[in-house]
Order: structure tokens, then sequence, then C-alpha cells
């Protein structure tokens, strides 16, 4: 075994997890650095960093000088108007009072001069939408509430005072969506905040306090926080909605065109996992991290080109542009969600989490097209802080969905620290079927092998060894006799296999496509392969170093090597593969098959 590629993803901190695509060509890594990064495995292509932006330190959040200079470039500030042909065609929603002032707390736009083209190019033909001056876009942070005059000062301070300690971060927009102003006069079309709500509710609570003392009206519960870029009369809502569809079409090609415009962070906290949908649901990826949220991320291409390699070559996918853009968040974990994985394509467009409160979540994105919704369709309650989870990728029409979880909590616990679940459709609701006792250490890792005609499942697991366990089904007569519980046995579980190599713990498992071959890594520095012979008797075939290099001890025999020697140049130097064999057998007639 040797090294057909090292790859620098460019992090600047801890890598926690790699995932490669269905196809293997794409590989994704995250970071403590708060990025998630996607470029290609096998043919080396440039990494594309889905993030735009990292979580530095920067100043602290400023209010718009809008606020802060209120008022002051009218000669009378008291003077008032209501001819609404002044106003842009607005009426006004209260009557006026002398010296009252209609206020609230927002966010401007920084990109005017990007926000401006979005516009133009999203509203283009759509003769009955008043488009938004681009300097007066903002996202709301509070309601329109009445001030007096004297009271505008101290409320700015006020909200200085509770605001400047936070960091400064970014929002992006990710769809858009059709609104209704409270006295229902005006009907807005606006882009949706998908990047940065966790930071908005926090700063909206900060300015609901402030509110609070001057006894005025509080934000919305459950804000739906967007920026308006056009509006129509309430009357033409119904039409609005009919166009919906091209607007937002529009709104994702000119993101594509220019991402520049839709720079994100991924997210505030470490990034735990990655993982990629299969690609019958297009380039999609999913992510989880401390900042409590699973989030869901497409690639969009501007198109094909034409023929040939694009872009002098340095893409091999036949792209000319491609830009990741985020289309959810999953708010719902009040604790660091931990893992997160596709369910098997079988089942549909799911996506299962699983956090430090012991909740497992599973969505589903009704409309594969609109990856912007998704529904919670179950929860679980584990009871026992999770780290890891795993779908059963080889389940049949006999066998229902099934999932395993791991905790890496260090204290003792009765019921282990494996648990499987298997869903049931008479209730609608998943069922643990099974509990694995014998392993009472903290687990790091966990993952079902796929399976390719065998009749029991295979589940390896990272722990302070490395363990293979084997579930399988009972018939019938056998499940009444075995009780759990009071509850009938599904399976008959065994360890087949343990292995203590790495010395102290192991963190990660993963198997081949076909589910014969496990590889592990630990805190020995070593990637090891792990294959069970015809006589079902696993064994390591293969220890690698961090670096590339076979541990001593390990080295690979003559007839190993000799599937090898094409690649020898006459200098006796390697030139690395794309691909290698494992193995040479040179009497293919006298293999045991099984």
């Amino acid at each position: 075994m040797i090294v057909a590629r090292s790859i620098a993803a460019d992090h600047n901190d801890l890598i926690h997890d790699v995932a490669y695509d269905f196809y293997g060509k794409r590989l994704a890594t995250c970071s403590s650095d708060q990025t998630v990064k996607e470029g290609a495995g096998v043919k080396g292509d440039a990494a594309v960093d889905v993030s735009a932006c990292q979580r530095r330190k920067k100043p602290r959040l400023e209010l718009p000088g809008e606020v802060l200079g209120l008022f002051k470039d009218r000669a009378d500030p008291f003077a008032w108007d209501d001819d609404k042909s002044l106003h842009g065609g607005r009426v006004r929603t209260f009557a006026h009072e002398p010296g009252v002032w209609a206020s609230y707390v927002f966010i401007s736009s920084a990109k005017q001069s990007e926000t401006g083209s979005l516009i133009a190019y999203v509203c283009r033909d759509f003769d009955y939408l008043r488009v938004q001056d681009p300097s007066t876009c903002h996202v709301s942070l509070s309601r329109t509430v009445k001030l007096r005059h004297h009271w505008i000062q101290p409320m700015v301070e006020s909200l200085r005072a509770r605001i400047a300690p936070y960091p400064r971060f970014r929002i992006c927009f990710g769809s858009l969506d059709v609104y209704t102003n409270t006295e229902k006069t005006r009907t807005f079309l606006s882009a949706k905040v998908h990047n940065g709500i966790g930071n908005l509710e926090e700063l909206v609570g900060e300015i609901d306090t402030c509110m609070m003392e001057y006894d005025l009206p509080l934000f919305y519960d459950n804000p739906s926080f967007h920026m308006s870029v056009a509006w129509c009369d309430a009357s033409e809502e119904a039409q609005l909605q009919q166009s919906l569809h091209e607007l937002q079409v529009r709104f994702d090609d000119f993101l594509t065109r220019h991402p520049s415009c839709a720079a994100v962070d991924t997210h505030s906290g470490s990034v735990w996992k990655v993982t990629w949908a299969h690609p019958e649901f297009g380039q999609v990826l999913a992510t989880c991290s401390y900042d409590r949220m699973a989030t869901v991320w497409e690639e969009l291409v501007a198109g094909k080109s034409s023929g040939g390699i694009p872009n002098g070559g340095q893409q091999e996918r036949g792209w000319q542009q491609s830009h990741w853009l985020k289309r959810t968040s999953l708010v719902d974990s009040r604790t660091s969600v931990t893992d997160v994985k596709f369910a098997p394509k079988q089942l549909g467009l799911q996506l299962a989490t699983c956090s430090a409160d012991g909740m497992v979540r599973v969505y589903e994105a009704p409309d594969v097209m609109n990856l912007s919704q998704w529904s919670l369709q179950s929860d679980i309650n584990c009871r026992m802080p999770l780290s890891c989870l795993s779908w059963n990728y080889s389940f049949n029409r006999n066998h229902p969905p099934m999932l395993a979880v791991g905790s890496d909590d260090p204290g003792p616990s009765a019921t282990g620290k494996v648990h499987v679940y298997e869903y049931c459709e008479g209730s609608r609701r998943w069922t643990r079927v099974e509990t694995v006792v014998t392993i009472a250490d903290p687990v790091h890792d966990l993952a079902f092998a796929p399976s390719v005609g065998r009749s029991h499942y295979l589940l390896g697991i990272a722990s302070r060894d490395v363990r293979i366990l084997s579930f399988k089904p009972l018939q019938p007569d056998i499940m009444m006799s075995q009780l759990q519980d009071g509850v009938a046995a599904r399976f008959e579980t065994k360890v087949v296999a343990q292995f203590d190599d790495h010395n102290t713990q192991a963190w990660r498992v993963s198997w081949n496509i076909i589910g014969t071959i496990l590889a592990s890594s630990g805190d020995d520095g070593c990637v090891r392969l792990w294959k069970a012979n015809y006589m079902g008797i696993w064994k390591c075939i293969a220890t690698l170093q961090g670096d590339g290099g076979v541990v001593q001890g390990d080295k690979l025999s003559t007839a190993d090597t000799s599937s090898f020697a094409g690649q020898m140049g006459t200098a006796g130097g390697v030139v690395t593969p794309v691909y290698g064999q494992l193995g040479h057998t040179p009497l293919g007639g006298r293999v045991p098959w099984h």
C-alpha cells in the first residue's frame, strides 16, 4: 500500500472530518477554523473554500450612520407632509404627532452597488414591482416605534452600550419570499436571511431589553429576518406569488455569477463533521458545528463549457463557474451538533443529526428542487450525550431503516455506549432494538458496512479499541424466545473482531464501497486497514503513517509490490499512481472462492 496523493487542505486549525463524494473524486473537509473546503480528490483540483470569509477578530459592530445622524440634514426637523407622491406611493401607518418620530433599529446593506445590480437583475420586466433604493435596503431588528424627540439620544446611547460588545459578523440571503406589512397596505419581495440568524436573534434580545425600558413594543416572536428589495400594492400579492419562482431563479443565477454578493461564514464555531448527499440529488453537502446548527449547502453552476477543459485547465469537471450556496440551517438543537449523515437514497432526501443533548433528529426535504425547505420528521431521545451516528445503507424490504448512535460520555452507563434504532412504519416512530452493553468506553465514531449479499449487518466502532460487530436478524420463533426487558430480541449480536493496535484511542472508522475493508485511525498517527479472510478472521492488511510511509513490520511482501512494478522508474523512484492494487495472487485458479 502506498500513498496515491497528499492534499493540502489549507485549513488554519485542526481538521475534524473529511468526506469523499459518491464517485470518490471530490473531497470536503471541515475544521476548527470554522470553514468547510471542497476540492477534487483524485484529480487534484485546487480546493474551493465553501465560505468566502472566516471569522476573525474585527472592529466592534457600529450603529448605522442613519441612526447616529438622525434628522441632522433637515432645516426644520418638525416639518411634515402626508403627500404620498413625495414618499414613493407609501402612506403613513399612524397619525403624525408633533415631537414624535417613527423610529426603528436596522442593519443597512454594506454593498450598495452590488445590491443595486442584484435588484435590477431580479426585478427587470416586472413592471408592477417598485424597486427599493439600494441605500435604503436593510434588515430590521425592531418594530417601528414612536419616540419622543428627547428620547432619541438616550435610546441611541443605550443601544450602543448593549450592541458594542458583540463581534462583527456577516449575514447572507439564500432565498426570496413574500411579506406583507402589518397594515396590509403593501406587499414586499424580500431576500430571507439564511446565515447569521443566531447572531441576529441575540442582538434582538438586547434591543428588546432597551425597548422594555421605554415601554415600547418588542420585536416579533420567531422573527423571519429579511431585506426587502421591491414592493407592490397589497392587491397585487397574488400576482407576486405567481412570479416568485421565476424571481428565485434569477436570484440564484445572479449569485452564481457574482458569488461575492453572497459571501458568508459557514459556522460560528468549530465544524465537526461534513458529509455528501447521493449525487441523485445534485451536489449537496451537510455540515454540523459547535454553534448548534446543521447546515445544508448546494453547489450552483453557471453552465457547462462548450468543449475541452475550461478556465485554462484549472477545472476538470466541465463547469465554467461554480459557487456553494447555503440553502438552510437547522437550528432545533440547543447544544452542539456532533454528527450529521444523509439517509440512503431509497428513503428520499433525508438527513439525520445527533447532538450533545442526546437527541437524534431526522429531517426531510419534501421537494428536492427546493433545499431551503426541510421538515422535522421525527426525533429520538437517546438519554445520553451523543457523538456519532450511522445509517444502515444495506436495508431491504424485509428490514426497515436502521440507525446506530454512539456516546463519548466518559461516565459509566448501565445501558452501554452504542444503541441501534429501527423505524416502525406502523407507529411511525423509531424504536430501540439493540443495546451493545459490552462497550463501556467512550465511542468516537461508528459506521455500518455496505452489504453485498450478506445475510447480516456489520458495524465498525472506534473507541478505546476498534471493534466490528455482527447483527444477524433472528427468525420470528427465535425472537419470541429471547426477550430483552420484555421486548423480543431482533438480532443476534456478537463481536467478530476487536483490535487495540492504535494503543490508546481510535477516532475514525470507514468502510470501502463493498464493505469488505475497514479503515481506522487513532492516536498513534496511523491508518490501519482490516480485512477478513475466507474463514472470517479479521487481520490488519496495511498500516500507513500520516506521511504515507509504511510502518516497520508491516512492509508489503514481494508478491504485494509486484503489482506496482509498472510504476517504478529506472532509478528506483516511485511514480505516484492514481489507483493501486492492494495484493497480487499469482495462482488465481487456486483462490478459495466464498
